[in-house]
């Protein structure tokens, strides 16, 4: 048999390159995000990124809502809010979100645990139905919920700037407020807070 006669070889398959892991699409998400959402959109994998999002954040609130500053921050964020639309709060409703205050340590991981994932599939489901309807986009729920769930990397590293600069105000206002930026607006109201 003469080379000619030989059969034809097909070439070797490129090797298949895993992509980012975890912690590296969370860094990548930062330094890099072109890059880290390019790869997120081939590859989503968003349960680790939801888990991982949904329990930073539920342990950094929570160690917030633990102390007694963090507490009194959101007892008087409360209280000034309700009196910014012009609610009178009387001592029976002030003893009331006291008590709520004290039951945050347990409101606020399970609130977030539970609602944080189930807000980033709708946000998702919205996303997707309002690309394909508009942009006639063909990306599937999976990758368009790994991009919402990597996303929540922003929100988690504005939980750590703006609650250590709310614990040492002992407030949760003006931290993350439009009124910083726009002093005619009432730092209470809802257009500050928005």
């Amino acid at each position: 048999m003469s080379p000619l006669d030989a059969p034809a070889r097909e070439p070797p398959a490129a090797p298949v390159v895993a992509g980012p892991g975890l912690l590296s699409r969370v860094a990548g998400i930062v330094v890099s995000p072109v890059d880290t959402f390019g790869h997120i959109s081939r590859d989503p994998r968003p349960v680790g990124m939801l888990v991982l999002v949904s329990l930073v954040s539920a342990a950094v609130t929570t160690a917030f809502f633990a102390t007694e500053t963090g507490r009194l921050a959101w007892l008087d964020t409360t209280l000034a809010q309700q009196e910014s639309f012009g609610r009178t709060i009387s001592d029976a409703q002030y003893a009331v979100m006291e008590r709520i205050a004290g039951l945050l340590v347990y409101i606020v991981p399970a609130y977030t645990l539970v609602v944080g994932p189930l807000v980033s599939m709708v946000i998702a489901g919205l996303l997707k139905l309002g690309f394909a309807v508009i942009a006639g986009a063909e990306a599937t729920f999976k990758q368009v919920l790994g991009v919402v769930a990597a996303s929540g990397v922003i929100l988690l590293l504005r939980a750590f700037f703006v609650l250590p600069i709310n614990y040492a105000q002992e407030s949760m206002r003006g931290a993350s407020n439009l009124a910083v930026l726009l002093p005619m607006l009432q730092p209470d109201g809802f257009a500050a807070s928005f």
